[in-house]
């Protein structure tokens, strides 16, 4: 048997070459033989980690502190792997002590950083980005998108895009930085959704198409893949609930892959009126092809877009006969070989054609999106307060000064009027007060203004609930928020925009017959405010009856929108069986 030296030497040379499963049986074995050898304990979890198996690195990596107490980088992974199953507090306890030990680890002041964005502490995070860039180019590109993450929490998008498009010069071909300003792009008024479809199309780069025919007979059930990092307690997870679980089994056999590393109440949900759960946290793109390709999928659908955690790359290599984006992301992803994007003519109207997108556009005759109610959520409020109070529970990405200044205004022609904000990235004291001096600038006292930062879910919807009127933020609305005020019986105001990120309000308001509360422009969206907020008899109607109207809409009707995503998927299908291959890229 192997001498403990040479075993270690045996598994790190595998580990370094790339053969992960080989890598493991060794440390394991090593471990066995010598279970105080802390290295070992240390690459073992952080293998095991990085590979999308943070529970089982756990163990592992506590057990190397205690093997290794000294050791900065133990800790920091650690707290990596704490961060990835969504301990965020443990995780940020770790990045400290790894900091302690090495203040200059670039690595734990990184990752310090993401947690603390992640805790609604934008101001700290980007001190930590800053001084992680003035340390040197090492994990530069990382410190880079933290320092932009930072700041959009703070409101200021277009210094965000700025820092990524200086990241992007320096690191021309890292994916990460590249995915991050594309989407930050949805959040800024200067580009139209014309100048979005190309940017995208330039940052994907032309590929010419790759061909694949359905190869399953035309007789047996469709089988479609839904894949996603956000199958949880997110809006992703929540909108796909109802067409989970109204999938006709008789025409679709239905799989999900489910990558991220952890799972909460919502997953486990979702699991359960799923046909085929795929765990694929940490999975590489070429193990998820084979997978995806042995699973036999007709239609593989995105749900992420340019998002963080994205399988862009799988598409754009092509996985499955028809490849399909929907949901997750506001507008075009411009990956090559992705066939087709899903929406509907309050989105997407069709006068516009397919301007925006470098997918062709499969418009639904209905909404392309459905609500499922929470089941516990709590009463709508009867009593009425005292004086108006506007709120906003979007996220602060969304809010930009320009919102903010018209917010300002609002309630300065309202009397009286009060503002509460929530958001996760309020929760820190040196961002409440810039906010709060913000207002003071512009006359509206400081007591007017409320501001909480991340609560639980049922908190949330309670916090909703003491509001009489909603004000949706622009250029990019607010979504699964917008339906959340109204099942809580509270009217949002809403400004539509001139592409699909500033259309969610429109479609969601004028399903449920209140068109009247979609304004046309800034001005038009004050007074507007301003005229609902001296109607409270109005409002208390409204508030009254707003889940029957919810209810009695298409937004409620998850059965109706899964049919018509299956109808969608059929026709989709047969264009490519009769064509022979799939469409080529546009």
């Amino acid at each position: 048997m192997a001498k403990p030296q040479k075993l270690f030497e045996l598994a790190y040379a595998a580990h370094m070459a790339g053969e992960h499963d080989n890598a493991l049986t060794l440390y394991r074995k090593l471990i066995a033989k010598a279970p105080r050898h802390g290295d070992a304990h240390y690459l073992c979890g952080t293998l095991l980690a990085s590979t999308g198996r943070a529970e089982e690195a756990l163990p592992l990596l506590q057990k190397a502190i205690r093997f290794l107490p000294d050791s900065a980088m133990v800790r920091c992974n650690l707290g990596l792997a704490l961060k990835m199953l969504g301990r965020k507090p443990a995780a940020e306890k770790y990045f400290r002590e790894a900091l302690k030990l090495d203040p200059k680890l670039l690595q734990a002041l990184n990752n310090l950083a993401a947690i603390l964005i992640d805790l609604g502490r934008p101001c700290e995070a980007e001190t930590l980005a800053r001084r992680c860039l003035d340390l040197g180019r090492e994990q530069a590109a990382y410190a880079w998108v933290q320092l932009a993450n930072a700041l959009a929490e703070q409101g200021m998008v277009e210094s965000a895009i700025e820092a990524l498009e200086q990241a992007a010069r320096q690191f021309p071909g890292d994916r990460t930085i590249q995915t991050n300003r594309l989407s930050f792009l949805y959040y800024s008024s200067a580009v139209d959704g014309v100048g979005l479809c190309e940017a995208h199309r330039r940052a994907a780069g032309s590929r010419a198409a790759s061909r694949m025919a359905p190869a399953r007979p035309a007789g047996e059930r469709l089988r479609v893949g839904y894949i996603s990092p956000d199958f949880g307690l997110h809006p992703v997870g929540m909108l796909m609930a109802p067409i989970l679980a109204g999938h006709d089994r008789q025409r679709v056999e239905v799989f999900v892959y489910h990558d991220r590393p952890d799972s909460d109440e919502k997953s486990k949900d979702l699991q359960r009126v799923t046909e085929h759960w795929r765990p694929v946290a940490g999975l590489p793109d070429g193990d998820l092809s084979r997978q995806i390709r042995d699973d036999g999928i007709d239609v593989l659908v995105d749900l992420c877009g340019q998002l963080a955690g994205n399988r862009l790359p799988l598409f754009a290599s092509r996985c499955a006969p028809v490849q399909v984006t929907y949901l997750g992301y506001p507008g075009t992803t411009g990956t090559p070989n992705m066939d087709y994007a899903i929406s509907d003519d309050w989105l997407d109207p069709a006068r516009e054609g397919n301007a925006h997108y470098s997918e062709t556009l499969v418009r639904l005759e209905s909404t392309c999106f459905a609500f499922q109610p929470p089941s516990n959520a709590p009463s709508v409020r009867e009593a009425r307060n005292p004086s108006i109070v506007f709120g906003s529970f979007n996220t602060t990405r969304k809010i930009s000064e320009s919102v903010l200044d018209a917010w300002a205004r609002v309630l300065l022609a309202v009397p009286g009027s009060g503002l509460i904000m929530q958001a996760r990235g309020l929760a820190e004291p040196a961002r409440q007060a810039q906010l709060l001096a913000f207002f003071a600038a512009r006359g509206v006292a400081p007591e007017r203004i409320t501001l909480h930062g991340f609560v639980a879910f049922q908190d949330y919807l309670a916090m909703i609930a003491q509001v009489d009127i909603c004000l949706d933020p622009w250029p990019w609305n607010g979504h699964m928020t917008t339906l959340n005020c109204l099942w809580m019986g509270v009217p949002v105001l809403s400004l539509a925009g001139r592409r699909r990120s500033g259309r969610m309000g429109k479609a969601i308001l004028s399903e449920v017959g209140l068109a009247e509360w979609v304004a046309t422009s800034e001005a038009d969206y004050i007074d507007k405010a301003v005229r609902f907020a001296q109607d409270p008899e109005r409002l208390d109607a409204l508030r009254a009856g707003m889940r029957q109207r919810l209810l009695a809409s298409a937004l409620c009707d998850g059965k109706r929108l899964a049919s018509a995503m299956e109808h969608a998927y059929l026709t989709l299908v047969a264009t490519a069986r009769a064509a022979g291959d799939t469409p080529a890229v546009r």
